[in-house]
């Protein structure tokens, strides 16, 4: 066993390094073994083989599917059927149970996905080429190499140049990829790379139930629905401004820099689960650019919002160290008052939902919508004591470890399956049975 995986390792190293070992060859896709072949994806499947035409009875129901409902592997399905006559002009591909649809707008998006579905009455957008496999045993083998580094340099070489980001039904029948002239290799191979898709499906589907179970508790804690044990005294009223004090900030775009200086806090280092997200810019500090320096325990929140939705609007960050972020125009500075309020308790629940929506009523503007400083700190809401605004701090943070956990746990195998696909899907490593 050891002395094979040394082979192993040395042939992978060996075609790292541009080199032919004894058993493959060169080819358009690569180093290949010399009992594959390179074939085009019109060789070994149909592309758009059915399509709908104007004759269909303009009453007849479909769920539509379009470029919105796939995304990476996934696909999200309509809730309703349409009326043909009521459907977009581009509703016209029909696609059955094992097809793929490959998005051709934007594809570097991998918009992909496989229909594991009962599919009777399902039409999708032209935008996507349906690929069906001329061999029931090639589709899960086809299906991950479009999501291979081969297959995207393909797609990226066709759209240099390109105005549309775009390509063609051509292009797709065109695309390139290694193929086993043994069946039952390449059904294995296939075969592999599903299980940790469906492994990655099973972490993203407990993952999702953590995030709604958390999202649950802290509607039902932070407004006093459900007590923790050992807790059943009153809860008191107070506005946001008795117990914050708020600070505006103006553009320090003219002191960023991508080497020395604090983290910026902008617009865009928000996400709406109220996680900090590092895009790598920094502000210098100096005598202009000091006095908007955050504090440990500091919330840092958003004013503004270009989504109508307004999905970040009033979120806040907790702020972890001292002298290691600054905020930027169009957010906020909360310092909190410690002797009525927790920082992490006020962080958990003006991310709140519920808080949320009061945040959102208070909004203005249009294309953009933004919050004013004085009626955001006339919003109410009731707070119990800080013995157990700690205990349900503590709780949230919890279930926030387990939450990030499941998330580090998820991204290993995407970076696991990536390395076997790059291994399993050129050969480096074959697949006996």
């Amino acid at each position: 066993m050891r002395k094979l995986k040394q082979e192993i390792k040395e042939r992978i190293d060996m075609i790292n390094r541009g080199e032919i070992p004894e058993g493959y060859k060169k080819t358009k896709v690569g180093i290949i073994p010399v009992d594959w072949e390179v074939k085009k994806l019109k060789d070994i499947s149909n592309i758009n083989s059915k399509s709908l035409d104007n004759s269909v009875d303009k009453n007849c129901m479909f769920y539509y599917y379009d470029l919105s409902c796939v995304d990476n592997g996934n696909i999200k399905h309509p809730n309703e059927k349409i009326s043909f006559n009521s459907l977009p002009s581009r509703a016209r591909r029909i696609f059955n149970t094992n097809d793929i649809l490959m998005s051709t707008v934007r594809p570097y998006l991998k918009g992909f996905a496989k229909a594991s579905f009962e599919t009777s009455d399902c039409i999708c957008s032209t935008g996507f080429a349906v690929i069906s496999s001329k061999n029931i045993n090639d589709i899960d083998l086809i299906y991950q190499n479009l999501f291979s580094y081969e297959i995207e340099k393909q797609i990226n070489s066709l759209l240099v140049g390109s105005n549309y980001p775009a390509i063609n039904n051509k292009d797709v029948q065109n695309l390139k990829i290694p193929y086993s002239t043994k069946q039952y290799e390449r059904k294995a191979i296939g075969k592999i790379l599903s299980t940790w898709d469906n492994a990655m499906a099973l972490k993203e589907k407990l993952l999702e139930q953590k995030k709604q179970q958390k999202k649950g508790l802290m509607q039902n804690l932070l407004t006093g629905k459900v007590r923790l044990p050992g807790f059943d005294g009153e809860w008191k009223k107070v506005e946001l401004g008795d117990i914050v004090e708020c600070y505006n900030s103006k553009s320090l775009e003219k002191y960023f820099n991508q080497e020395t200086g604090l983290k910026v806090i902008s617009i865009g280092n928000y996400s709406v689960d109220g996680t900090y997200i590092d895009k790598g810019i920094l502000v210098e500090l100096n005598e202009e650019t000091k006095k908007y320096v955050l504090n440990k325990n500091d919330l840092a929140m958003v004013l503004n919002d270009k989504t109508k939705e307004g999905r970040i609007i009033g979120r806040v960050l907790l702020i972890d160290e001292d002298n290691k972020y600054i905020f930027n125009q169009r957010t906020a500075r909360l310092v909190v008052n410690n002797e009525l309020v927790l920082s992490k308790y006020l962080y958990y629940l003006i991310n709140s939902d519920e808080f949320h929506r009061k945040i959102f009523s208070i909004s203005q503007g249009g294309t953009q919508i933004y919050i004013n400083i004085k009626p955001l700190l006339r919003l109410n809401t009731r707070i119990p004591g800080l013995l157990e605004q700690e205990s349900i701090s503590n709780f949230l943070d919890a279930m926030s470890k387990e939450i990030k956990l499941l998330e580090k746990e998820l991204e290993a195998l995407k970076e696991q399956k990536k390395g076997l696909m790059q291994l399993l899907l050129t050969g480096k490593v074959r697949v006996k049975v």
